[in-house]
């Protein structure tokens, strides 16, 4: 055959429009010795192909498979039915143990929504300047912690410069 005839089947062949009968003749063709230089890399596609049809079984074939999956079948199925039923107990086990928590706590937030709170200091003027001491402490703490940040940025903004010259 010559090599125009080849190429336009391996066109077909890959685009799936080859009829069997020109399967057969690339399969014909490329188990030959002498094939064209272009077209060696798609012998070893078609000489596999042949090779794996020569293989035949062995009579015992059937009968050892069938063993095989057998002993399959017994030992994973019990394993599996167990894991299902444990895990449904699980499930079953994490709902009740929900449900019981959620309506515990619904009902302390219910009890402290019927306390009634009582003021600490009986004095207004006395609370009004304890919270004033707690909010000008918090306000300490807080720009310490705004003026250690930036110190960090002033840090970090100085590598980074060094890192862009």
């Amino acid at each position: 055959m010559d090599y125009s005839t080849i190429k336009k089947l391996l066109d077909k062949y890959w685009e799936g429009e080859t009829s069997i009968a020109e399967e057969s003749q690339l399969r014909d063709y490329f188990n030959q010795e002498e094939v064209e230089a272009s077209l060696k890399e798609y012998k070893a596609l078609f000489v596999y192909v042949k090779q794996e049809q020569a293989i035949k079984i062995s009579n015992d074939f059937e009968a050892n498979l069938k063993a095989h999956l057998a002993i399959e079948e017994k030992a994973p199925a019990k394993k599996r039915q167990l894991n299902f039923y444990i895990l449904r107990a699980a499930a079953a086990a994490i709902f009740i143990f929900g449900v019981f928590f959620l309506y515990q706590k619904n009902g302390a937030l219910e009890q402290q929504k019927d306390m009634v709170y009582e003021d600490t200091y009986e004095d207004p003027e006395e609370a009004y300047l304890k919270a004033k001491e707690v909010l000008l402490l918090l306000s300490k703490k807080m720009n310490k912690g705004t003026g250690t940040a930036a110190a960090s940025m002033k840090k970090a903004e100085k590598a980074t410069a060094r890192i862009k010259r």
